[in-house]
């Protein structure tokens, strides 16, 4: 995780933890430039790319933390991962898993 400012252009120079992979192998960006909605005007793979290693670029190849979802999308102490809002409840906190809170179900909901 970088611990110097990313030096780049308003709105993507604070996207330092997007400029990193996370995984050991990161996924091939296969989503076509026609289909991007950030950051249009970056040369893909160049270092002001900053999403080039999200798994929107790459469908299929992101880890998945817990097959029930995480509050809030990441663990409280995480420094990178965007602004998630989370407010803690009587039933969950930020980071808490879904397979280890949420009750077992009797099948398919309605």
């Amino acid at each position: 995780i970088p611990t110097q400012p990313i030096q780049g252009g308003w709105p993507h120079a604070d996207k330092a933890g997007f400029r990193t992979a996370y995984c050991d192998e990161p996924g091939t960006p296969v989503l076509p430039r026609e289909y991007w909605t950030m950051n249009v005007a970056a040369i893909e793979g160049a270092v002001n790319d900053s999403y080039r290693f999200n798994p929107w670029r790459a469908p299929g190849t992101a880890p998945v933390v817990d097959p029930c979802g995480q509050a809030g999308g990441k663990y409280e102490q995480t420094p990178v991962g965007g602004d998630s809002v989370f407010f803690a409840t009587n039933f969950s906190r930020m980071g808490d898993l879904g397979s280890e809170v949420l009750p077992p179900t009797r099948g398919p909901l309605p």
